[in-house]
């Protein structure tokens, strides 16, 4: 809720190959993240998260782990694995 900017596949990827990296592995991660911050931040429009949510998803994030690799959106973070060329 507080990220100021999110990049693109294609924007991390020309980034890093620009600064001679070249890309070993991407992934999205926290697919179910996305679900909450839609709702809590654009339809609600929350600016933060409540203690009572964060508790709720503190508790049950061993299933959301296990969730997420099957989920079809993208996730809220965006991971590259990249070695310097």
């Amino acid at each position: 809720m507080g990220h100021l900017r999110r990049f693109s596949r294609e924007e991390l990827g020309q980034i890093l190959g620009q600064a001679g990296f070249k890309i070993e592995q991407m992934y999205h991660l926290n697919k179910i993240g996305t679900l909450s911050w839609w709702i809590f931040g654009k339809v609600l429009g929350r600016r933060a998260i409540s203690r009572p949510a964060l508790k709720l998803f503190d508790k049950t994030v061993w299933f959301w782990s296990r969730v997420d690799r099957v989920l079809p959106w993208p996730g809220l973070s965006l991971v590259a694995v990249a070695r310097k060329s």
